[in-house]
């Protein structure tokens, strides 16, 4: 049965040429759950919503002709970001099933993530939560936030 919650006050949107293919990529690669997925006569995706397990939703829709997604225009024009507990199992999880992934990277000196470019070249950021500003794990733990940040993962890993 769909998941009705009350949907975040900001949720993004995204066209594309083929939104249901876009659908099955998303469920398949990312782990997003369908919600809802309203055909045309044609078969066409008109609209689609999908969750994630921890309160995301985005809403999907297949444009009309002459369309022209982040791949036919050869740039990145948004990029959607997704938190996720375990960033590595997850990264392998996706480059398991044959996405491309860019390698793990600190960003603004806290969150690791990578990215990886979904078929019409929507770019997805996946980021594990940050677990303390840098100032505080450099205080707390005499290392580097990088040291630490990847201590957490060997731990996180061994539990």
């Amino acid at each position: 049965m769909p998941d009705y919650r009350p949907d975040p006050q900001v949720v993004p949107y995204l066209l594309y040429a083929d939104a249901g293919a876009a659908m099955d990529w998303l469920i398949r690669v990312l782990g997003f759950t369908e919600r809802v997925r309203d055909r045309q006569s044609d078969g066409t995706v008109r609209h689609g919503e999908l969750l994630l397990d921890n309160g995301g939703v985005i809403m999907l829709g297949s444009a009309g002709a002459g369309f022209r997604g982040p791949a036919k225009l050869g740039e990145v024009t948004q990029l959607q970001c997704i938190t996720v507990s375990d960033l590595l199992a997850h990264r392998e999880r996706v480059q398991a099933v044959g996405a491309e992934v860019s390698e793990v990277s600190i960003r603004a000196g806290r969150a690791r993530s990578y990215t990886v470019d979904d078929p019409e070249g929507h770019r997805w950021l996946l980021q594990r939560a940050a677990v303390a500003s840098q100032a505080n794990l450099s205080r707390l733990s005499g290392h580097s936030v990088e040291t630490e940040l990847v201590a957490l993962d060997v731990l996180h890993h061994e539990a």
